[in-house]
């Protein structure tokens, strides 16, 4: 048995629930509450039922979420809580939401609760990510984790087909370098493999099935949860230091690049798998070879499986490549700027695996 340290993040789940009768069930009901609420206004009717929960009391809502959380969106969020002193935060969205919240809450130290809409993982995490005019800047802090999570199925059921197809992916990306993660331990390892067969089969059912029914929207949802789990236990490796650069830097959308890159970079490690990895994946995803598999999976839900269907130039794969290669983290096989490279090649044009 190897040695290991196992940390788990003081967090509590609420699964299945309508998400008003949940918070409202883990309020206190002898005093009011004073809430500050970050949510695009799509999601105005919902806020509109917490606030007709008696002991609420909504001091703003925050509209303006923007993808990657620019550092100027921040600066605004941390001015108006530092005025508004708010006793929650309440997060309502995917990432993008979730991740301002965090970033408020690594100035200002306030319980942050979840309301997941999407299956980007990031409400069960500890890692925040701030984007200026060049790179985004990514680190964890046990103040950011959201101290409550409700998943409520209905948040997530409206999603478009193609959002909730690369959102899942996304979600998936975090499982697979789970897996291979030189800080993998016994406990995450467990949730990591069923978390990757539950998700892998709510994706083959969204092919099956062509919509985004309640049974795959729950099914995904939860693989998502375990993905977040992951993404918050084990070491992320090559992949997600790619994409971050990639959406940080070129501005490209985040789930859209997990789902190109992600085939491309399992390929790029493949190699350099123990025999037991290797297993693991041609089980869950039933293939000899699981990058070719995953990349079938991409195909047949209709995703873009190159960068330059995503909207990147590949003039400034050298670029990427140099900074990629320049940052610090551990991965199971060797990368230079040249390797690296190459994989944007391959992952910008789409070739065959």
């Amino acid at each position: 048995m190897i040695p290991f340290n196992y940390n788990q993040e003081k967090r509590q789940i609420i699964f299945g629930h309508p998400a008003v009768d949940a918070i409202d069930n883990n309020l206190s009901a002898e005093s009011s509450v004073n809430v500050w609420i970050i949510a695009s206004h799509r999601h105005d009717a919902l806020i509109q039922k917490l606030n007709e929960i008696e002991s609420v009391n909504i001091l703003e809502h925050f509209s303006r979420v923007l993808q990657h959380v620019p550092q100027d969106q921040v600066q605004k969020a941390r001015h108006t809580v530092a005025k508004l002193q708010p006793d929650i935060i309440i997060a309502i969205g995917g990432g993008s939401a979730i991740g301002l919240a965090k970033a408020v809450a690594l100035k200002h130290p306030i319980p942050v609760w979840a309301l997941p809409t999407t299956y980007s993982g990031s409400e069960m995490t500890d890692i925040y990510g701030i984007s200026s005019t060049d790179k985004k800047m990514v680190g964890r802090d046990s103040r950011v984790t959201p101290q409550k999570v409700f998943y409520d199925p209905g948040l997530s059921l409206s999603l478009p087909f193609d959002t909730a197809a690369k959102s899942a992916v996304n979600a998936l990306a975090h499982l697979v370098e789970a897996l291979y993660s030189p800080k993998i331990n016994p406990f995450t390892k467990q949730h990591v493999l069923e978390g990757l067969r539950i998700l892998v089969n709510g994706l083959w059912n969204l092919i099956d099935k062509k919509s985004l029914s309640a049974d795959i929207n729950e099914e995904l949802l939860l693989g998502a949860c375990y993905g977040g789990k992951a993404l918050a236990e084990a070491e992320m490796g090559l992949h997600h230091k790619c994409a971050h650069v990639l959406g940080g830097r070129y501005g490209l959308d985040h789930a859209s690049v997990h789902t190109v890159l992600l085939p491309y970079v399992l390929d790029y490690q493949w190699d350099s798998l123990g025999d037991e990895i290797k297993d693991y994946f041609r089980s869950i995803f039933k293939s000899e070879y699981p990058p070719k598999m995953l990349k079938d999976i991409i195909t047949d839900l209709g995703q873009p499986t190159s960068l330059i269907d995503i909207g990147f130039s590949m003039d400034n794969a050298g670029e990427a490549a140099e900074e990629i290669s320049g940052l610090e983290f551990n991965n199971p096989a060797q990368f230079t700027s040249k390797a690296i490279l190459s994989l944007l090649e391959k992952a910008g044009t789409g070739d065959e695996l």
